[in-house]
């Protein structure tokens, strides 16, 4: 696929980070958190349930907290098209023992 159809079929790119971890996934045209959630499961060879995307939140130092709490992205929620174009900033979460999301 030459680079302009594949800007066209994937307009959006998330750079998700973690704290030794950058990965960055391409997201298609009309595609959902979930998608990006998989690929990243996928890209990190880790089981989908235990895997997610939250959004970056740094703290007034502009650190971001590992082991903390995050809400992330709801899976089955629309890419917003005014993010087409732009590459979305990430943080990956990892399922802890308590069954919540935490930064890593």
């Amino acid at each position: 696929m030459d680079k302009e159809k594949f800007h066209l079929e994937y307009p959006v790119s998330f750079r998700c980070e973690s704290s030794d971890t950058i990965v960055f996934v391409a997201c298609p045209r009309g595609g959902r958190y979930g998608d990006v959630r998989k690929t990243l499961a996928g890209l990190l060879q880790c089981p989908f349930g235990t895997i997610n995307i939250a959004p970056t939140e740094a703290d007034a130092s502009g650190a971001q907290r590992v082991n903390t709490t995050a809400i992330p992205f709801k899976d089955a929620d629309l890419v917003p098209e005014q993010l087409y174009g732009t590459i979305v900033e990430a943080h990956i979460l990892h399922l802890n023992s308590d069954g919540l999301w935490v930064r890593c």
